[in-house]
């Protein structure tokens, strides 16, 4: 993979250069394809049977508390780059960037709430085998 990446970034330097533009084209399209079959290997050693992938489905509240982490860090780079940009004079992409920002805002409240909402209602119903003896 580490060769198809440095392949790749040798082929854009050619495809930049006049004469060899489309041996850097070629060069960039076997590159990429190395690279996700390189990837590919990476991920699966073996397509035998029992090396196939898991198919649990992932826990609701850890994807829950991922989105509310990616969102907290996303949301105020997001609203602080729309109010830099409107102060630069990029009004359009400013008023864009924001508009982002205060739906993303939006969602971050929301999967809190849904988080906390679900985090109580899993102390109110305890399963049978977490309930005190008697």
């Amino acid at each position: 993979m580490v060769v198809a990446a440095a392949g790749i970034v040798g082929a854009g330097w050619l495809l930049v250069t006049p004469p060899l533009s489309i041996l850097g084209a070629l060069g960039i399209v076997v590159c990429g394809i190395a690279f996700s079959i390189g990837a590919t290997w990476l991920m699966r050693r073996s397509w035998a049977k029992e090396d196939q992938p898991s198919t649990r489905l992932r826990d609701p509240q850890r994807v829950l508390k991922q989105q509310i982490i990616i969102r907290s860090v996303i949301t105020p780079l997001m609203l602080a780059g729309g109010a830099v940009l409107l102060g630069g004079g990029e009004v359009m992409i400013g008023v864009v960037t924001l508009f982002l920002g205060l739906s993303s805002l939006a969602l971050l409240i929301g999967y809190i709430s849904i988080r906390r909402r679900a985090l109580a209602f899993d102390e109110q119903t305890q399963p049978a085998d977490r309930l005190p003896p008697g």
